[in-house]
């Protein structure tokens, strides 16, 4: 693990000390730099988590000098995470300084590595989602995603068939392949910390520097306000430095992508970006109903639980998931919702009548759940419940929204405020879902909903930290923030990198598609500056 040393005075030099033991020139604690410092630089990405990090090294030895700025330092930092605090609206969620991590490697730091690839149809044009329909196809993205996945450290392969990897561990899929709800795939990262596996990298590259504990709290328009002057760069203990760059990449996040535009407001009234007052809207999380639902298996042959366990071949993860099909997506007019089935599961007592034990968060009402069990108390085989999970894919809301409060944090730079949105449709399409899972499973199981389901959604409702949508893409700026190469409408040397730009958001953890966009945009950039 690297570490910072600092000596000397208030302003004192600092370097990193790499895995080598030695001295890199290349990071540099930005507190250390006097006051009359002046940084110009051809290319500055805010922020070096998965998307900055990925486009740092995909550039490195380009001959394009690189400033890569992190508000924190190589490891986490109380002081670094408070200024990502800010205020929520009603909905339950989060608080936003435990939402992401601001140290070299981002949240990545805490993932879980679950990585999907989105559906093609997740960037169609659809009539039953409003403003949908992404400028880019999932074609555009195929090489990318490859690309993606070596980053992930994940096999090429790892998009495999589900009745291939079916097969190719003895597992029996417990529907036909025309049914309406299809089994698909999560590859599992190990997870990389990009900031651990890449430090290397990124130390090595003689084009890229590194600025730690370096907080951008300002984008300085030029009077035009069709580019970017100049970043003001917020420090602790220290006075504000400014830095000049060719262009610049927005990497931090869906919601400090958002407080960064919306707080750069001297030159462009509202902010930059937000013409249109778009910037901050349409934000999304994929809704997590735990303990919503649960599947009681009803036939010796419906499945077992090694069906659903993480499986393991050599360096290669997967957990299986289950999706309505696009063909059932487009017939039903429905979003994405992906589920899993937890390998967990408690066995129904014929004799008692009772299951073994009970997990009310889990189950809901066990009078109910036993009830229906002892209705099926002759099935060929055990009667097991399983609970149920699921990622739901929301639709784009724009009272959905990143907004700033008068409050302002240890730099002065104003905090945010997210008042996340959901409505009865979401949970409407997720209901659709599990009706379709058990007519799925042609009879052998059946889902086993909450009596109460509906009572308790939204406000009682799991979340994945997937920040999307707030800076969304768009050929319209009327309706979007950037365009299809993710630059901002109307700012020659702006652009924005991460799953703030999705217009719609699919149900698989976004990481592996940031990274792809990520590494689109870095061949962009290789363009321009050609």
């Amino acid at each position: 693990m690297a570490h910072c040393r600092a000596s000397g005075g208030p302003y004192y030099s600092s370097r990193v000390f790499n895995r080598h033991h030695e001295w890199s020139p290349l990071f540099i604690d930005i507190r250390s730099l006097p006051p009359e410092e002046q940084i110009n630089t051809d290319l500055a990405i805010i922020g070096a988590g998965a998307a900055g990090i990925s486009m740092a090294r995909a550039l490195r030895g380009t001959g394009i000098r690189i400033a890569l700025l992190e508000s924190g330092g190589l490891e986490f930092s109380e002081t670094a995470q408070a200024l990502a605090a800010g205020d929520l609206g009603e909905q339950n969620y989060a608080p936003l300084d435990q939402a992401r991590i601001r140290a070299f490697g981002g949240t990545t730091w805490h993932w879980g590595g679950w990585c999907r690839e989105l559906d093609a149809i997740d960037f169609e044009s659809r009539d039953f989602v409003p403003l949908s329909g992404w400028p880019i196809t999932k074609e555009n993205l195929s090489g990318y995603y490859a690309a993606a996945r070596r980053l992930l450290q994940l096999d090429p392969l790892s998009e495999d068939d589900p009745y291939a990897y079916a097969r190719r561990f003895g597992l029996a899929l417990p529907m036909a392949k025309d049914a309406p709800i299809e089994p698909c795939l999560f590859a599992m990262s190990p997870p990389t910390n990009f900031g651990q596996v890449y430090f290397a990298d990124i130390d090595k590259a003689p084009n890229i520097t590194v600025y730690l504990n370096a907080t951008v709290t300002a984008l300085n328009a030029a009077e035009d306000a069709q580019s970017i002057r100049t970043l003001t760069i917020s420090r602790e203990g220290a006075p504000p430095l400014e830095l000049s760059a060719r262009n610049i990449v927005l990497a931090c996040g869906g919601i400090d992508n958002a407080r960064l535009l919306l707080v750069s407001d001297e030159i462009v009234q509202g902010g930059i970006g937000n013409g249109a007052d778009n910037v901050g809207r349409y934000f999304a999380d994929h809704a997590v109903p735990m303990g919503y639902a649960a599947l009681l298996a009803i036939s010796r042959d419906a499945f077992a639980a090694p069906l659903f366990e993480e499986r393991i071949d050599g360096t290669r993860r997967w957990r299986l998931a289950f999706n309505p099909s696009e063909r059932a997506r487009r017939e039903n007019k429905l979003v994405s919702t992906l589920i899993t089935v937890e390998p967990s599961a408690i066995r129904f007592d014929r004799e008692t009548k009772k299951f073994t034990e009970w997990f009310e968060a889990w189950y809901g009402n066990k009078e109910r759940a036993e009830l229906i069990a002892a209705l099926h108390a002759q099935a060929d085989g055990p009667l097991t419940l399983h609970p149920l999970n699921a990622g739901l894919e929301t639709r784009p809301n724009r009272e959905s929204r990143v907004t700033l409060t008068g409050k302002r944090d240890a730099l002065g730079m104003r905090k945010p405020k997210l008042d996340w949105r959901l409505s009865d449709d979401d949970l409407k399409d997720y209901r659709t879902a599990l009706a379709m899972l058990a007519q799925s499973f042609g009879g052998k199981a059946i889902a086993y909903l909450q009596p109460h389901m509906a009572d308790r959604f939204p406000q009682d409702i799991a979340w994945g930290h997937h920040h999307m949508g707030t800076t969304r893409m768009g050929d319209d700026p009327a309706t979007s923030v950037v365009d299809a190469e993710c630059r901002v409408h109307g700012m020659r040397n702006l652009w924005i990198a991460g799953s703030s730009v999705f217009p719609t958001y699919g149900a698989a953890n976004p990481t592996i598609t940031i990274v792809a966009l990520a590494l689109r945009l870095a061949e962009r950039l290789k363009r321009e500056f050609a």
